[in-house]
């Protein structure tokens, strides 16, 4: 027999008035492009730039980067400006270490390129082996890196490169890798030395010195003796210890240690390269 065709419920009437209340009101409704729907955020295509998203009702924390402006869809592509003479970023200068590098306080450094640097198109010399690299350093190494600015190129040709490009190692790992010396045996020497010193002056203060005796309600209370002497050595053993825990790690790396620079900004060299 024929199937009769029913309305829909009083729960499916209500959902269908939920979600035309929230088209209405601006926002997606549950199951379409938003929170929980396939392109919204909580989908698995996660957040589309550009798009509208719903906010903190929706169960997503709102992003301001995307209200600051609209993302563009598609970026555009533009030529390089005289590829015959750029050195491109991402470009890899090596060079050796010309003079050693001990971060117990800021210092200058140096290094001498040893390969060829070309352009980008391979056409031209930019770099000849032989040019020398001036650099910068910090002192208070995070770890047994050195985070080396290398900030200027003199060619043998005379040219005078002004770049600020950061020293990386053989493998391009930020920093320039060293001996790291922590000084744990300084450190806790120092403190040992005073502080036995300043244990011994006690015991004797405490042993052979003269005690105070104080009699209070029937108590007999004996104080030792309290030595300036051992006082002011376990302030100075303090000052030891705190002046110890504050003294930075050393990196040294060694006159002849072959670095590498990545190159962080294009380098135009063609009002200089057509002249010699």
């Amino acid at each position: 027999m024929p199937q009769v065709r029913q309305g829909p419920t009083l729960l499916e009437r209500r959902m269908m008035d939920t979600e035309a209340a929230q088209i209405a009101g601006g926002t997606a409704p549950t199951g379409a492009t938003g929170a929980g729907g396939p392109g919204g955020p909580g989908g698995p295509f996660g957040m589309i730039p550009g798009m509208p998203y719903p906010g903190p009702q929706g169960g997503v924390p709102v992003n301001s980067a995307y209200n600051a402006r609209a993302l563009p869809d598609v970026s555009n592509a533009s030529p390089l400006t005289h590829p015959d003479t750029l050195m491109l970023r991402g470009t890899f200068i090596r060079c050796v270490l010309e003079t050693r590098i001990i971060t117990d306080i800021p210092g200058f450094t140096s290094c001498v390129v040893t390969e060829p640097v070309y352009s980008f198109t391979g056409k031209r010399l930019l770099l000849p082996k032989g040019s020398k690299v001036l650099g910068k350093y910090e002192m208070e190494p995070n770890g047994p890196r050195v985070a080396v600015i290398w900030d200027r190129i003199v060619t043998p040709t005379g040219i005078d490169v002004n770049m600020a490009s950061p020293g990386i190692d053989t493998l391009g790992g930020a920093g320039h890798p060293g001996y790291y010396n922590a000084h744990w045996g300084s450190r806790i020497g120092a403190a040992l030395l005073i502080s036995l010193l300043s244990d011994a002056f006690k015991y004797e203060a405490a042993e052979h010195g003269p005690s105070q005796t104080t009699i209070s309600n029937g108590v007999v209370t004996q104080s030792p003796f309290e030595s300036n002497t051992a006082a002011t050595i376990q302030q100075i053993a303090n000052s030891a210890v705190q002046r110890a825990v504050n003294r930075p790690a050393t990196v040294t790396i060694n006159q002849g240690t072959v670095l590498a620079i990545y190159v962080a900004k294009d380098v135009d060299f063609s009002g200089v390269v057509a002249r010699y």
